[in-house]
């Protein structure tokens, strides 16, 4: 329900209806500990009912699981001037670009926004001394349906996807169990599916089998307006401009870089030598894995051929961490920003391409997941076939739910969840919040 006239909109749990009578019902997972703000949520929610029923809701209940236990609430004047007072106060921080500093105590923990918030980080980053007990936990779960097979159809059933291939259902999943979809060349999807998609800000990315990515279909950017506008200013800041000054008191190898083309100069040197290491770790008991240079658009051999396609994999991962924090992808401040190039995600996976897909790729192959069976040679190019694509997909799906400690706020999470955290790490500190 929603509101021009208090400036309020929300989700109603339950309106019971008694003699022509009508009241709001909200359930909470906890104990009842007394807790006003539930008593201000539950009155909101009565003046959306009043304006849409046009009769007064004198009261409502608080449904507590925990003890069983079912409180009444009365709207009173004093409740109700609160409530909308609370709803004055919050928009004049917005009005007013104004960014509370988080609270970060026992609250935090159990609040469903401190994914976004970040408390304990921000705490951290600004050098606080309180700390909490865990991370919190992404919104995203990273469940992708990926779907390659040539000529198979996505379309919508009640709420549930539902794949087929020449009119045989190949399987179905409930729309609410997907946080984004990957689509290869030959699959077709439904314009109602689409729609759907969108109204549940569920992104869908098409890519041809090599591994290139052609487009994906974003719901609209995040509404946080003031923070694009702080990333686009930042892009001409001294600070940022200034950078390659600062980087050259702590990395020598760049002491000689004096604009972002010298800098990517050493970039490219740094690979070169990555790259001849990286053959190193590669454990083959065949000639068919043999791997001398990086090749790509197209690559030209097995090795290569798996490198590109985690690389795909990676940068669909990170445009959606990109597009829930409301940045665009488009603009980024190390990658060039050329035409139709995704910088932004581009300068976000640099720090993750060896721990993550080229990870994948020395674990596929020196495990030998992989075999000649698994690819196919077309005018010059070496690409993964279905069955190909499948192993590395499962392959990579596993690296990215693996656990590690991140450096800096010292906590145990996924490599999925520290996209994220890097994402808004970014956004956090473009808009003043961290020192």
């Amino acid at each position: 329900m929603e509101s021009e006239t208090y400036r309020i909109k929300g989700v109603l749990d339950e309106v019971e209806e008694l003699n022509g009578f009508h009241y709001p019902v909200e359930y909470k997972k906890g104990e009842n500990s007394g807790n006003l703000s539930h008593h201000v949520q539950l009155c909101l929610q009565g003046l959306l009912l009043e304006e849409s029923l046009e009769k007064e809701i004198e009261k409502g209940y608080l449904y507590y699981m925990a003890d069983n236990e079912k409180e009444e609430v009365f709207f009173t004047q004093e409740l109700r001037e609160l409530a909308l007072s609370l709803v004055d106060q919050a928009f004049a921080t917005i009005e007013d670009h104004l960014i509370p500093e988080p609270v970060n105590d026992h609250r935090c923990v159990e609040c469903s926004l401190s994914s976004i918030c970040m408390p304990f980080e921000t705490a951290k980053m600004n050098q606080d001394t309180i700390g909490m007990a865990s991370p919190s936990v992404s919104q995203s779960l990273g469940r992708t349906l990926y779907v390659d097979t040539p000529g198979a159809y996505l379309h919508k059933s009640g709420g549930e996807i539902v794949v087929t291939k020449d009119k045989e259902k190949l399987y179905d999943i409930p729309i609410s169990s997907v946080d984004r979809i990957i689509i290869l060349s030959g699959v077709s999807i439904s314009s109602q599916l689409l729609f759907e998609l969108l109204r549940r800000n569920i992104p869908a990315y098409f890519s041809e089998t090599s591994g290139k990515t052609l487009g994906w279909l974003s719901p609209m950017l995040g509404k946080n307006n003031q923070l694009r506008m702080r990333y686009n200013r930042s892009l001409k800041d001294p600070v940022v401009e200034n950078s390659i000054v600062h980087l050259k008191k702590s990395l020598e190898y760049i002491e000689n870089a004096t604009c972002q083309a010298s800098l990517l100069g050493y970039e490219g040197d740094a690979a070169r030598h990555y790259f001849a290491g990286f053959e190193k770790l590669l454990h083959r008991d065949n000639s068919f894995f043999e791997f001398d240079h990086r090749t790509k658009r197209p690559p030209k051999d097995p090795v290569n051929a798996v490198m590109s396609y985690t690389y795909t994999l990676l940068s669909f991962e990170v445009l959606s961490e990109i597009a829930r924090v409301g940045l665009d992808p488009y603009v980024g401040f190390y990658h060039s920003n050329k035409y139709g190039r995704p910088s932004l995600a581009l300068d976000l996976m640099e720090e993750f391409r060896q721990i993550i897909a080229d990870s994948t790729t020395l674990t596929l192959i020196n495990k030998q997941m992989l075999s000649e069976k698994d690819f196919d040679f077309k005018a010059g190019a070496c690409l993964l076939n279905e069955q190909g694509r499948k192993t590395v997909l499962k392959a990579f799906r596993e690296r990215i739910k693996e656990e590690v400690t991140h450096p800096v706020f010292d906590y145990k999470l996924t490599y999925r969840r520290t996209l994220e955290i890097q994402a808004r790490v970014l956004s956090k500190t473009l808009m003043g919040e961290y020192d």
